[in-house]
């Protein structure tokens, strides 16, 4: 009876295994699965899955995601985020970049049905674009229509219904990528505008952020000190640049300017700049020199000074010119016919025309504005340089070459 007694509390303490014996096998597990951990195969872990990773997967990587990599992220690319695209920066392409997320595309309020509508690049113009010049030679038409009817910009000309002084500020930043800044006041010599601390504070915050700025000078000829004070309040705090109280490019260097409608050469350009590309002059008259923080590029100057700056800020740019001239259409002829431009010197016998001092003998071609300045290229450069990251700024223009 005893011994009946104990097999049965044998059996208690042995309950639900299956050997007795005593055996190796029976040593290796309490279940017969002949590995250590307490799961019914034979991988030497505690998983259960039939590898020998650890994890609760079947890849074997050592991680528990189901994929064949060691990320741990639910894709097989083996990086550490989980877009499939065998990089790090999450953005979904496979190109290793970290793209602003803010790109500008182009926009198309009246839908793909109506291209002419879509827009690209958002330029307010701040001031006005009168001047001292002759007001037929003054003409910016050319300009305007060129971005808005010829390329993927708007141009919204800000003072054109409000003569006031606008207020920079982040609700007036907002709408535009670009600001172009021009004479600051409401008419030709009337008091001009002066910028507040604030206002520059919020320029500087909005330019870093990924704005652009180019401003211009000299629509005052030789009445200079209120236009640089006025535009320099909200420049110069800004972005450091600023524009001197002098009168430069007065002084035709070789006595031809009359050749191309009695504007002077803005020369000097750094030909590895950006905004030199294809352009080596461009015309001008009674402007103003720059001055450049230290981290700013010298693209063009000459021994008068400064002549055109650029300046990166965090994501922006900001480009400043020592004149206005570039804006006049009578720069921006397209392809002149001498005959026409110089009706009342043109001769017909060719064999005169080497002694024509609007005639370039050795380059063959009269000395007009087509031929001698670069402006259409000159302004796609700027604007270019100076915008935001973007992929749909385009233009049409028979002497722009685009890189």
């Amino acid at each position: 009876m005893y011994k009946y007694l104990i097999l049965l509390i044998l059996l208690t303490l042995f309950g639900g295994c299956s050997e007795v014996d005593g055996g190796e096998e029976q040593a290796a597990g309490s279940h017969g699965d002949a590995d250590s951990g307490s799961d019914s195969d034979a991988d030497g872990d505690t998983d259960s899955d039939s590898d020998t990773d650890g994890d609760t997967d079947t890849d074997g990587d050592g991680d528990a995601d189901g994929d064949s990599d060691t990320d741990g992220d639910s894709d097989s690319d083996g990086d550490t985020d989980t877009d499939g695209d065998g990089d790090t920066d999450g953005d979904g392409d496979a190109d290793s970049d970290t793209e602003d997320e803010n790109l500008i595309s182009l926009i198309c309020p009246d839908g793909e049905d109506h291209p002419e509508t879509c827009y690209c690049l958002r330029i307010g113009v701040v001031g006005i674009f009168d001047s001292s010049a002759n007001k037929e030679d003054s003409d910016v038409s050319h300009f305007v229509d060129w971005l808005n009817n010829d390329s993927s910009a708007i141009v919204t000309m800000v003072n054109a219904d409000d003569a006031t002084k606008p207020t920079i500020d982040e609700t007036f930043l907002k709408d535009y990528d670009i600001l172009l800044l021009l004479y600051q006041a409401s008419e030709l010599h009337a008091d001009w505008w002066e910028y507040s601390s604030a206002e520059a504070d919020a320029l500087k915050k909005w330019i870093e952020n990924g704005g652009g700025v180019i401003s211009v000078t000299g629509f005052n000829g030789i009445r200079t000190p209120e236009e640089v004070t006025s535009i320099n309040s909200l420049l110069k705090p800004a972005t450091g640049i600023s524009y001197n109280n002098d009168r430069i490019l007065s002084e035709c260097p070789d006595n031809k300017c009359y050749c191309w409608g009695m504007a002077n050469p803005l020369e000097g350009f750094d030909p590895e700049h950006e905004i030199s590309f294809n352009v080596t002059a461009v015309g001008a008259l009674n402007g103003s020199s720059i001055n450049a923080p230290a981290d700013a590029q010298i693209v063009a100057e000459s021994e008068e000074g400064n002549l055109v700056v650029a300046l990166e800020m965090g994501e922006g740019r900001v480009v400043a010119i020592a004149d206005e001239w570039p804006l006049f259409s009578m720069l921006w002829e397209e392809a002149v016919d001498p005959a026409e431009y110089y009706e009342d010197t043109y001769p017909e016998d060719t064999e005169e025309w080497q002694y024509q001092d609007c005639y370039d003998a050795e380059n063959g071609y009269w000395l007009t504005v087509d031929n001698r300045f670069q402006v259409p290229q000159f302004w796609y450069n700027v604007i270019n340089w100076a915008a935001p990251e973007n992929e749909c700024f385009r233009i049409e223009h028979p002497l722009i070459i685009l890189e």
